[in-house]
Parts: C-alpha cells; structure tokens; sequence
C-alpha cells in the first residue's frame, strides 16, 4: 500500500511538473513594467470611461513633458555672457526635446501601440512543455529583453538622481537650470517651485522609460517569433511533421507584427539619434569648460544613457533585420524530404520565400537603416562635429 501511495505520489509531483513548465508568456513579458504603462495610459482596457481616462493620461503626461520643452528652449533665449553656461542650456533643451519626441508616439501612434500590446499578447500564448527548443528560444530572448530593461532602468535611475539630488546639494539649487526671478530663490516660493518641478521631471521620466520599455519589448518579442519561424522551417526541411499552411500564417502575422512596431518608431528612433548626437557634442564642450563637479556628473550620467540607448536600440534593430534575413536563407538552403514531390506546399514554400526576402528593417530617413554599423558610423560623425564645434568656440 505504501509503494502505490510513493508511486502515485511521484506521478502527481511529476505532471505537476510538467505542468508549470509551460511558458506564461504575457506575464513575463510585461510581469515589471505595467505599472508605466498604466500610469501614462498606454494599456488595454476594457470599460469605455477607462479607456476615456487612459487617453487623458496620455495626454496629460505629454503636456508635461512639452511644457518642460518649451521652458529649456526659452531659456536659450536669455542672455548670458558665460559660454558654459549658454552650453549648458543648450543641452538641457536637447534633452528635453529628446524626451518629448519619445513621448509623441503616446499621443500620435496610441492606437498602434495598443494593437501591439494586444498582438503581443496573442503571439505570447503558452508553449506546451513537449516543445524544449521553442521553449528555449522563448526564454533567451526574454532574458535578452530581462537583462536590456536592468540597463535601462539602472541607467534612468541614475539619471533621474542627477535631477533631483544633485540640486539639493548646491545652494539655491533647481532640476531645471535657468534664469528665474530672484523672489524664486527664497522662502516660500523656492521649495514649491522644486515640488513643481519635481512633479514634471517624474512624469517625463515615467513617460520616457515607458516608450522606451515599450520599445524594447516588442522588438526582442518580434526577433523571438522571428526565431521561431526559422526553427519550424528548419525542422520542415529536416522532414518533421509540420504543416505549411500554419508556418506561411505565421510568417504573415510576425511581418505584419513588425511592420507596425517598425512605423510606429522609425520616425523617433532617428529624431532620438539626431538628438543624442547632438548632446554629446555639446557635453564634450561643457566638460572641457566648467570644473563644476555636480554638472560633470549629470553631463556624464545623461551622456551614457544616451550611447545605451543608441546602442541598444541599434543592437536590436541589427538582430530584428538580421533574424528576417535568415528566414529567406533558411528557406532557400532546406531540402524538404518531405516534400520533393509535393508542388501545391513547394509552391507555398516558394511564395513565403519571396516574402521573407524583403527583410523588417527600421528605417532612418529614406535609405539608411537602424543597426551596428548605423551606430558605429555615427558615433565617428559625433566625433567629427565635436572637433568642428571645439575650433568653433575656441
């Protein structure tokens, strides 16, 4: 009586076992970072007065984050005889104008980044447990994603303390710089301008990191299907039991996948570039000209999260561009046992072909696309145009 007990037992513990092994996808997905979405409204909801209040979230967050603009750029207009100082202004509106042009697809492209919410969703459905390779192409990439959202927060964390501690240890210190009355610099009116300028420094970061967290989960979850398209084709060509009408429709959902995500961010992937381009510039001249320990810590800290993002972003389109590529070679290069003699599949096989060698790419401008070698041609620009400004000013 006790080894069936022991045996039943060890059964159970084993189907339980195989049980959880199944992926929930969409909860690892979006398991950290719902509370950004929801704060900025940019989540699926089901009730209308909901959905009515997400949307004035959004734009309430994007007011926020333009009025911020708006102030860095007026302060170019105020008068100053220290050239650090005009430098430093320059690149706070630089960074602002960043931070709003990732805030715009919140309120332009809402409805595009709810459809991807919702197709991101439907693509990450549980992978049953029999399936160990697709399984393990699943967990990598949300790794990948995983270990990219730790440098990015990390990255953020440090550079949201530079805007609010960094102040606090100078006199009469603010997060944004600029020439303000002097009856601003004492009591009362000095710490309630910091609380209000504190107020808008969390929405933009909170809008900021929500975009860009957005950003990144779609893209590895679209080189993650694309992965998984290429793995079936392969076990197709290797003879393996798979239907190819399945395969074609999957392909088709994945581009069309991608196709949105890369509308969706093209134009501020290189209005993003354009604009860290530009702040590295200038912080290499702030550097060279000020000795002020607090502002070369925050230049530092805004300068590496720039290159992080511009890294990253272009590490991923190069894998998103790449991955796309090699489902038309994996195509091309399989023997399909199967399927020698089977022309109506040969010829489905052959118009997934011609779809799959037209690759996903983000597009900056009109020829160039987002990758590696996008990254490392315009750093060596930034050098270049830092050079240039240094001859100018000096």
């Amino acid at each position: 009586m006790e080894f069936v007990r022991k045996a039943y037992g060890d059964k159970k513990r084993k189907r339980q076992a195989s049980s959880s092994k199944c992926i929930s996808r969409a909860d690892r997905v979006f398991k950290h970072c719902v509370f950004f979405h929801k704060f900025v409204g940019i989540w699926l909801e089901k009730e209308r007065s909901q959905r009515l209040l997400d949307r004035l979230k959004g734009y309430v967050s994007a007011a926020f984050t333009l009025g911020i603009c708006i102030f860095q750029i007026v302060m170019l207009s105020v008068e100053s005889s220290s050239v650090v100082t005009v430098l430093h202004n320059a690149m706070e509106a630089m960074v602002s104008i960043a931070a709003t042009v990732k805030v715009a697809p919140i309120v332009l492209k809402r409805n595009n980044l709810l459809i991807l919410i919702r197709k991101t969703k439907e693509i990450a459905a549980p992978l049953d447990a029999s399936k160990i390779n697709e399984r393990k192409i699943v967990d990598r990439w949300l790794n990948n994603q995983d270990k990219i959202l730790k440098i990015l927060l990390t990255s953020y964390t440090f550079t949201f303390s530079s805007y609010t501690l960094f102040p606090l240890l100078k006199e009469n210190g603010l997060p944004f710089t600029g020439r303000l009355p002097a009856i601003c610099y004492v009591n009362p009116w000095y710490p309630t301008i910091f609380a209000v300028q504190l107020v808008f420094i969390i929405f933009r970061f909170v809008c900021v990191l929500s975009n860009d967290i957005l950003c990144i989960t779609f893209l590895c979850q679209l080189c993650s299907e694309l992965e998984l398209v290429k793995h079936l084709i392969v076990d197709l060509g290797n003879g393996k039991d798979r239907n190819v009408k399945q395969i074609i429709i999957r392909h088709a959902m994945v581009l069309d996948y991608g196709e949105i995500v890369c509308e969706t961010y093209s134009a501020t992937l290189i209005m993003q570039h354009l604009n860290c381009s530009m702040f590295l510039c200038l912080s290499g001249l702030v550097t060279m000209k000020t000795s002020d320990m607090f502002a070369l810590l925050k230049i530092g800290s805004l300068s590496l999260i720039g290159i992080i993002t511009m890294l990253i972003i272009s590490f991923v389109g190069e894998m998103v561009m790449s991955s796309s590529l090699e489902i038309a070679s994996t195509i091309e290069s399989s023997v399909y046992k199967g399927y020698r003699n089977d022309v109506a599949n040969l010829k489905l096989l052959n118009f997934m072909l011609m779809r799959a060698q037209k690759p996903l790419c983000m597009m900056v401008c009109t020829q160039g696309k987002l990758s590696l070698r996008f990254f490392s041609e315009n750093i060596n620009k930034v050098a270049s145009f830092f050079i240039y400004l240094k001859t100018l000013v000096e």
